[in-house]
């Protein structure tokens, strides 16, 4: 109970994988925590839960989750999302009171116990994974569900589908942040997260910079954080990389 209750200076916290349940006001009064990871296994989330937490933006819940007790979120002035990837957990119309006008709930596609335009009195959006398989991920950084994934809104360069495609935060200057490719030995190779929902990546290799192909290119499987390696044997004086992404 009230674990971190009052912790004004917390920013950000990842809790651990086998956490199910904390108890009443665990984050209560934590007014700088902007940034929370929840354990895949959280079944329940006590009262009074997050309350007073005015720097959260957005959370995505866990799909174990069966129950979030009342006033969880209350106060948290700044909360604009928040994403529902299971079925609808028991709660009531008290557990978001305080948060801001722009609130909206989102759940998605086939998943049961919700309603729109409303749900347990605030507005809830059902979106579906099958044709928006990036809203998630651009709820989650600040973006709206539906928005435009060919435009760059800071203009660094860099558009949402592929900063979605890396898995990087498009809120930032991303314009030193793409994938490089590296020489070693008589190999090019490049690693780059490859494990966004709705896309397929594909790296080409070109001597020249004008004609480029996946001839000699190989992949490596996606590993546990979801990265792959691209390699081709250097040929020649010059060999070049790229990495393609498509819907």
């Amino acid at each position: 109970m009230e674990v971190f209750s009052g912790c004004t200076g917390l920013t950000s916290l990842t809790l651990p994988t086998g956490l199910t349940g904390i108890g009443k006001s665990a984050f209560s009064g934590c007014s700088g925590l902007s940034s929370l990871t929840l354990p895949a296994g959280l079944t329940c989330i006590g009262f009074n839960f997050f309350g007073g937490c005015t720097s959260l933006t957005h959370l995505t819940l866990p799909a174990a989750l069966t129950s979030i007790r009342q006033s969880a979120f209350r106060n948290c002035v700044s909360l604009s999302s928040i994403v529902y990837p299971g079925n609808a957990p028991g709660s009531d119309f008290t557990v978001f009171s305080g948060t801001g006008p722009g609130f909206y709930q989102y759940y998605l596609k086939g998943k049961t116990g919700f309603t729109s335009p409303r749900w347990n009195g605030y507005p809830a959006i059902m979106t579906d994974p099958g044709t928006q398989p990036a809203a998630t991920w651009l709820l989650a950084h600040g973006q709206a569900y539906d928005a435009n994934l060919d435009t760059d809104p800071n203009q660094d360069g860099v558009s949402l589908l592929m900063a979605y495609a890396l898995n990087l935060d498009p809120r930032l200057n991303l314009s030193g942040s793409l994938p490089q490719a590296t020489l070693q030995g008589n190999t090019l190779g490049m690693s780059f997260y490859a494990a966004s929902p709705g896309l397929t990546y594909r790296v080409e290799a070109s001597a020249g910079l004008s004609q480029w192909s996946t001839n000699g290119v190989t992949q490596s499987p996606l590993d546990r954080s979801g990265q792959s390696t691209a390699t081709v044997p250097r040929s020649g004086p010059y060999r070049f990389l790229r990495l393609a992404v498509a819907r």
